[in-house]
């Protein structure tokens, strides 16, 4: 005799499609699917399409939202060419931390920075060949935390001369604008794979 709540269903679907009839400019967002017995009736939201009136910006998350594959694929890709950005991103920050030590200048900043990426780099190579033999990711995760720590400690004690205590509560900043440091880059490496 058929599902006597189909019509009721039917008509719940009918509502919420002319609820969502979309406006012009909208795009779509998600779906909501109703089960009736063993058919699925999928819906489409939409929701008016949100334009910032720059030009630029508006066009990259056009092509971001038509085609996040390829963007990713971008994002991926520039990340390791341009990843010598991170140098000259993160000099003035570690100038902060000794802004008013006149004896060290940018250059021995850039050193700084310069070694420091390098060890970063090497030991996340180490913790990738450890993951692909079988090291669990516990262990990764700690060591991901813990040896950058050190290492930061120890490599401002000794190129800087500092204190216990100097190198300490510089490696807790440096710790916090390695992140502001990361954003600024990830937005570098967004404009870059938004612009053709």
């Amino acid at each position: 005799k058929g599902n006597p709540a189909a019509p009721i269903l039917d008509s719940q679907i009918a509502a919420l499609e002319k609820e969502i009839a979309t406006p012009a400019g909208a795009v779509n967002v998600g779906k909501v699917v109703a089960h009736s017995g063993k058919t699925n009736t999928t819906v489409t939201t939409r929701v008016p399409d949100r334009r910032t009136g720059i030009a630029f910006i508006d066009h990259a998350v056009d092509k971001w939202r038509h085609n996040p594959g390829l963007m990713a694929y971008k994002l991926q890709s520039n990340s390791y060419k341009f990843s010598w950005l991170l140098i000259p991103l993160s000099v003035p920050f570690v100038w902060l931390l000794f802004a008013w030590h006149r004896r060290f200048g940018p250059y021995d900043h850039a050193v700084f920075v310069t070694y420091s990426l390098s060890f970063m780099t090497l030991l996340y190579v180490a913790l990738v060949l450890l993951g692909g033999i079988g090291v669990g990711t516990g262990m990764l995760m700690l060591l991901g935390t813990v040896v950058p720590l050190v290492h930061i400690y120890k490599q401002l004690k000794g190129a800087y001369g500092l204190s216990r205590f100097s190198a300490a509560w510089r490696t807790l900043a440096l710790s916090v604008l390695i992140w502001v440091i990361l954003f600024l880059f990830v937005d570098l490496l967004l404009v870059l794979g938004a612009v053709d």
